[in-house]
Parts: structure tokens; sequence; C-alpha cells
């Protein structure tokens, strides 16, 4: 039992600890102080369910499914793309990004509760990464061992989220220059053109 909960810990870490969409979002709330707590649950309440629902069952389905699977590559890839155009705009006027961020009132909590939504559930990774890939592993577990597997998972999404959420306080002076903001959104813009393309290309077969 042991080592299945040690295997979900160092599967799900393997998966999600990569600067990603979901990541570079939770990582800029905890920079702005905005709905931090909120942000954190958010993502880990969505890989609480996709990663049951993987492991108990869908997982195996979706591995039989490639047509849905390149589906979700195709649309994810779409919303890499617009994702990454946003953060080349931010990139190109760090000044004016970084005042509205210090001087304008925060958005709601509906809005950033929905563009963490977003910014999770439209990016096609996480099925294939939760879902398919941790959900067709702990499938192919017996009962006791799935739920060992699935704890072992969370443990590990939980404390990602919410180190990433609180720990990025400490980077706060750094990011008080706009120069710092233009390279973070620039590592945005590569990373999620990057992924945009590499879904594509698997979309296509290649």
């Amino acid at each position: 039992m042991p080592a299945v909960f040690i295997q979900g810990v160092l599967l799900m870490g393997s998966l999600i600890i990569a600067i990603g969409a979901q990541n570079a979002f939770v990582l800029k709330q905890g920079l702005l102080k905005q709905y931090v707590f909120t942000v954190a649950a958010i993502c880990l309440l969505c890989d609480v369910v996709l990663a049951t629902l993987g492991v108990f069952g869908m997982g195996s389905v979706m591995m039989r499914s490639p047509v849905a699977v390149k589906a979700l590559a195709i649309g994810g890839a779409l919303f890499l793309l617009w994702y990454g155009w946003n953060a080349l705009r931010r990139a190109l006027r760090p000044v004016g990004f970084v005042l509205a961020a210090a001087d304008q009132p925060a958005p709601s909590r509906r809005r950033v509760i929905a563009q963490t939504l977003a910014v999770t559930l439209l990016n096609p990774h996480v099925y294939i990464d939760i879902v398919v890939i941790v959900g067709g592993i702990g499938a192919t577990l017996n009962t006791a061992h799935k739920t060992a597997f699935l704890a072992g998972g969370l443990l590990t999404s939980a404390v990602w989220f919410f180190s990433l959420a609180y720990g990025t306080r400490i980077l706060l002076p750094l990011f008080r220059r706009p120069l710092t903001w233009r390279i973070l959104d620039g590592l945005i813009v590569v990373v999620m053109w990057a992924i945009a393309a590499s879904l594509l290309n698997f979309a296509r077969g290649g």
C-alpha cells in the first residue's frame, strides 16, 4: 500500500510541477495577492474531481477514444494560442500592466473564479495528464490500491498549488520591476505556444 501511495505522489508531481497555463496563472495571482486561497483551492478541487473520475473509470474509457483525445488537443491548442497572445501583448507593454495591477481595483471574485476554471478546464493537458495518464494507471489497480494511489496524487496536488500560490510572495520585490513582468510573460508565451504546437502535431498524427 505505501508503495502505491508513493507512486501516486511521484506520478502526479511529475505531471503538474511544470510551467504551464494553470501554474502561470496561480503564480501571477499569488504575486498580485488576489484571491490566492480561492485560486489554489479551485485548482485542487478540479484535480480531485478529474483524478477521481479517471482512476475509477473514465481514464480507461478515454484511452480507447482517440477521436475524443484529438478533439481535446485541437481545442486546447486554440486556447493556448489565445492565452499566449494575451501574454505577448502584456510583455510588450509591461509598465501598463504593472500599473494596472498596483493601482486599479482587484477583479471580482466571480471573475477570478471563472478565469481559474477556464485556465484549468479549457487546457487539454489537464485531461490528458490527470484523466488519461493518472486515471489510466490507477484504473489498473484494485479498489484499495486505487484509493491509496489517488490519495498520494491529490496530496501532491494540494502541496504544490498552495505552495506555489503563497510561496511567490517572497518574490514580490523582484516583480515590482516592469522588466521582470516582461520576462515572465515572455516565458509564458514561449511555453504556451510550444505546448500548442505539440498538441496540433499530435492531432495531425505526427
